[in-house]
């Protein structure tokens, strides 16, 4: 129950900072979306933007997301051979 006016702006405050917090997350991962659309845009006709990207991201990557890929990457090589 709130009793104080020192409360109301306290849940005002933190609400405020949740907002705030939920946005910037939001406009973060607008900005990667839009940043891999771009990139992929780019790549299509650019096939050493496209290597490097690729270079870096498996440079970059954990050992068991690198692992899963080439999981992948080796099963889908072996279907179409």
């Amino acid at each position: 129950m709130i009793t104080e006016c020192n409360d109301v702006l306290t849940y005002t405050m933190i609400y405020v900072i949740i907002i705030m917090y939920t946005n910037e997350v939001n406009l973060m991962l607008m900005n990667r979306k839009q940043l891999a659309m771009n990139l992929c845009y780019l790549a299509k006709e650019d096939y050493a933007l496209l290597n490097d990207i690729i270079i870096d991201y498996c440079d970059l990557i954990d050992n068991n997301k690198f692992n899963n890929l080439e999981d992948v990457v080796n099963s889908e090589l072996q279907s179409i051979v």
